[in-house]
């Protein structure tokens, strides 16, 4: 079974990566292209493709991975389809030493993306106690049902990342 572990978010608040460590990586301990991290960035939202919101987080991840000497091996932008959503992060999963994840997250009706990532992962999906805190602390007017179920995330053992690639 394929295990992964947060890491950084990417460049922009609403990403989120996963790092496969050296030792769940098909056997190598070292990065897939032999010196350099390399990641798969999935785009997730129907409002993306249908373009009633513009993309402005992949620009700023491929900038930042760049700036952070991460090469991006491909990037996939996908409908809130649950099943793609899990087989492409399964197959990024695979292929990258990192997969960042934009777009898809929020308290709508077709949020599905952590169930989808947690699906690729063959993880539990659970409350994340630290981030649940952490709109609590945002949002004064208290959290609705819709957006707790925004910190219901794949169990990982980390604490969601959401701090800029400096911090590589």
């Amino acid at each position: 079974r394929r295990r992964l572990a947060r890491s950084v978010a990417a460049a922009t608040s609403g990403a989120e990566a996963w790092k496969l460590t050296s030792t769940q990586r098909a056997g190598t301990a070292s990065p897939k292209n032999g010196c350099r991290n390399t990641v798969g960035v999935v785009v997730i939202g129907d409002e993306v493709l249908s373009q009633k919101v513009q993309d402005a987080n992949t620009p700023a991840i491929l900038a930042a991975m760049a700036a952070n000497g991460i090469d991006v091996g491909e990037v996939a932008m996908l409908p809130d389809v649950p099943a793609r959503i899990a087989a492409v992060v399964a197959d990024f999963a695979a292929r990258f030493d990192f997969v960042v994840t934009t777009g898809g997250v929020g308290p709508t009706h077709d949020d599905c993306t952590w169930a989808s990532v947690a699906d690729a992962l063959d993880e539990p999906i659970e409350l994340h106690q630290e981030m649940y805190e952490r709109m609590l602390q945002r949002i004064s007017t208290g959290v609705s049902e819709q957006q707790k179920r925004m910190a219901m995330l794949p169990r990982l053992g980390l604490s969601p990342g959401f701090n800029s690639m400096a911090s590589v």
